[in-house]
């Protein structure tokens, strides 16, 4: 009877629970959205043919991206076929360019970088496709042909974002007399001894003297904020053989508002200046040009700070 009694009560309180919930199907994975570029500069390049039956082209080259650090170089120092095979994976399959120059967007281009580079000299190019006409300023010029031999189109910055404008309205200028004189100070302080040759095309080159009107200032620009730049040199080098690391190279320098000159490098031309991340100060760029080199260098932070891409022709 107790038993009976028991089984009944266990059936009635089954009858009165609720039944067990059903297994719910997992929930879907997040999708995961892409990880926004980091802002990136390049520069459209105009580039002559490998050969005489080889086309102009135009190309662009990725050069500097921005992370918390401040701008790095993506140069990626490539000395190997190896590398020239593989560092193009490292560099983003396409980007969409906004070309801009002194301040104003000039066009856009999509340019995709190739499985492989062939040459030490298109380290971070892209290409653009067939058909598309690319913005130029101006016309061939060997101002930025450095070490080709025959004239190209200006070079042109290009960013990843939407726009760039130059906070710092950077303009080419005639250099001020204290600019100049601050130029000169810090030319004499770099090169304090000075060779040369006697003759055109001599060997042996012997101590000479110069007089500060003897350097040379050219290729000014300036911006509102009163900063400058300008490129200083001795004229007449007479010895055999390339000047590269003297007086008679080209040396640039930028000069503060309060008239204090920084050395910045040799061979360096100002291409232009842009606000490239936003933060209210343009950075500013230089094209290199020496024997059998080429590449840019970025300044920003009043020219404290720097990023470089380089590369040899050969």
């Amino acid at each position: 009877m107790f038993r009976l009694a028991l089984l009944s009560f266990v059936l009635a309180a089954a009858a009165c629970s609720p039944d067990a919930p059903a297994p719910q199907a997992a929930a879907p994975a997040p999708a995961i959205e892409a990880k926004p570029m980091a802002v990136t500069i390049g520069v459209l390049e105009d580039r002559p043919g490998a050969t005489a039956a080889e086309q102009p082209r135009f190309i662009v080259r990725a050069l500097f991206q921005k992370d918390k650090q401040g701008w790095r170089s993506l140069e990626p120092e490539c000395t190997d076929l190896s590398c020239l095979a593989s560092a193009p994976a490292d560099f983003p399959a396409s980007v969409d360019w906004t070309v801009v120059h002194h301040g104003g967007t000039r066009g856009s281009v999509r340019a995709t970088t190739p499985a492989a580079w062939q040459l030490y000299a298109d380290v971070g190019s892209q290409e653009i496709a067939a058909g598309v006409t690319p913005p130029v300023i101006g016309e061939r010029s060997m101002e930025f042909a450095g070490d080709k031999s025959v004239p190209i189109y200006r070079p042109l910055l290009a960013v990843s974002a939407p726009e760039g404008a130059d906070a710092d309205s950077w303009k080419a200028a005639e250099v001020s007399p204290k600019a100049v004189a601050a130029i000169r100070v810090a030319f004499r302080g770099l090169f304090a001894n000075v060779l040369n040759c006697a003759n055109e095309g001599a060997v042996g080159a012997r101590p000479v003297t110069y007089a500060d009107r003897d350097v040379t200032i050219s290729k000014g620009a300036a911006a509102k904020t009163g900063w400058s730049v300008a490129t200083a040199n001795l004229t007449g080098y007479r010895c055999d053989g390339p000047w590269d690391d003297t007086a008679f190279a080209p040396q640039a320098f930028a000069v503060s508002p309060g008239g204090d000159a920084r050395y910045l490098g040799e061979g360096l031309q100002f291409l232009d200046a842009s606000d490239f991340d936003g933060d209210g100060k343009s950075e500013v760029v230089f094209a290199i040009t020496g024997s059998n080199q080429g590449g840019y260098q970025l300044r920003y932070n009043d020219f404290g700070a720097q990023a470089v891409f380089a590369f040899n022709y050969h």
